[in-house]
């Protein structure tokens, strides 16, 4: 079973830096599942983002995971994947990254890496 965690609209009123793809912050998006604040005992969570102003997953995300600053406090996020296509304007389907866990088991072993689901909507 997967954990959810749904965020709020971005675009250019709401930054993914500032949301989806914060670091240092550790209260909203991906780093929760990586430093193991939000669903630490799962090994695959989704992300359900409301975007406007033309915010393209496969653009907007995959710039932000891939940007230095981001890459480590995210866990070293995988390329996107495409699991589901879509052929709707309002969503582009559902991508799969894999990002490491940063934090450890009480018995001090490594947590295991985390898949994530984004599944992003226009509204």
């Amino acid at each position: 079973m997967a954990s959810s965690r749904t965020l709020s609209m971005y675009g250019r009123k709401h930054p993914m830096h500032a949301h989806y793809c914060a670091v240092g912050k550790k209260t909203s998006g991906i780093e929760r599942f990586v430093i193991g604040a939000y669903a630490s005992a799962m090994e695959q969570g989704i992300m359900i983002g409301y975007t406007r102003d033309k915010f393209r997953i496969t653009r907007h995300l995959a710039e932000s995971l891939a940007a230095p600053q981001t890459r480590v406090g995210l866990g070293e996020p995988s390329a996107l994947l495409c699991v589901i296509e879509a052929n709707s304007q309002h969503c582009p389907g559902l991508y799969l990254t894999t990002h490491k866990s940063l934090f450890s088991w009480p018995d001090g072993r490594a947590a295991t890496p985390i898949d994530l689901y984004h599944s992003w909507h226009d509204c």
